[in-house]
């Protein structure tokens, strides 16, 4: 499925769709998205409890 993903990221139509919103596609492993998704998670939670912000 990592393959299957990887090609369709790869198509010019494609880049041009994540260029245009700013966004960049990355490849990853299971293993590299959970821990990218933990630093982020820890990062922006950080600046969230940091600035004060409140759930209404």
């Amino acid at each position: 499925m990592r393959k299957a993903v990887a090609s369709v990221q790869a198509m010019p139509e494609m880049e041009a769709f994540f260029a245009a919103q700013g966004a960049t596609a990355l490849e990853a492993s299971p293993g590299e998205l959970e821990r990218m998704t933990r630093e982020e998670l820890a990062k922006w939670g950080a600046v969230v409890k940091d600035s004060g912000m409140k759930i209404d």
